[in-house]
């Protein structure tokens, strides 16, 4: 909140007003880096099936702090999984053919997830394949 405060001081808001907006922020959760994270883990990450890695890259480019980003990432292998899923769903008609696979594959690996995530979710929806590495 402090960085906030001071940000608001810069730009040379009124005091009062600024620690107005502040107070309504807090209330809100919006200050709150564990929320934060978080929200953005069951929202945006979600809806553009993001991997776990770019998850963590995103919340450290928004200043988060490396210890919330690891409590929020623990044990969310099945948000993975499911953003793997979805992004291989989009492509499923086209698996059958082995260069359209192999570039899936590396698209996924290029996004951050891993050969097990991969290997699990081609494995998932029937289009195994040993050119996971």
């Amino acid at each position: 909140m402090a960085e906030c405060r001071e940000r608001l001081r810069k730009k040379e808001y009124d005091t009062q007003e600024a620690e107005d907006a502040l107070s309504w922020a807090a209330s809100r959760g919006y200050l709150n880096d564990r929320t934060y994270a978080q929200r953005f883990l069951e929202g945006p990450a979600r809806r553009r099936a993001y991997s776990t890695a770019q998850v963590h890259m995103k919340l450290l480019r928004l200043g988060i702090d490396r210890s919330i980003i690891r409590e929020t990432l623990t044990g969310q292998q099945d948000h993975e999984a499911a953003a793997a899923l979805r992004i291989l769903g989009r492509r499923r008609k086209n698996l059958g053919d082995p260069d359209l696979r192999r570039k899936a594959i590396a698209g996924l690996r290029r996004r951050g997830f891993s050969s097990e995530t991969v290997r699990a979710a081609l494995t998932q929806i029937g289009s195994f394949s040993d050119e996971v590495d």
